[in-house]
């Protein structure tokens, strides 16, 4: 009974402790990739299609991963109805298998000015307009009028 109690005590006192844990953790600097690389990970890297340039460097994407994010989520986002076909359940009820069609996809894109712009897009037409369109620029408000001065009092 007591060897029981001190497990239960020990294994409570580790669940308290991994909030902490994860929070050190998230907290940790963090190496910068490629400070302790070797020739063979370099080679490895180079060979993934991996470039040399700064993390922090951003851009738009190209016409080509344009495309290719789109072949990718192609079939996702498509909404054809083609080859489905309804099950009728011995309780009657029907369900119908979509085939990993009809979904929405939520895709991010780097501005021009570097910030993100994420959309959630249920068509191949959202997302290449998403992600082929600038984003558009901050409208400037107008500037208030001054209030006017108040009388002065004798």
């Amino acid at each position: 009974m007591r060897t029981l109690r001190f497990i239960s005590m020990a294994g409570l006192a580790a669940l308290l402790t991994l909030p902490a844990a994860a929070q050190r953790a998230a907290t940790t600097p963090v190496e910068p990739a490629g400070t302790k690389t070797n020739s063979a990970q370099s080679a490895a890297a180079q060979q993934a299609g991996a470039t040399s340039k700064p993390a922090v460097e951003k851009r738009a994407p190209t016409a080509q991963e344009v495309e290719a994010l789109i072949q990718g989520i192609k079939h996702l986002v498509d909404d054809s109805t083609e080859g489905l076909v309804p099950v009728t359940h011995p309780d009657g009820s029907v369900s119908i298998d979509l085939q990993g069609r009809f979904q929405n996809v939520s895709i991010a894109k780097i501005n021009a000015d570097g910030s993100i712009s994420a959309e959630c897009v249920g068509s191949e037409k959202e997302a290449r307009q998403f992600l082929t369109t600038p984003k558009p620029q901050a409208a400037t408000a107008p500037k208030p009028k001054p209030a006017p001065k108040a009388p002065e009092v004798m």
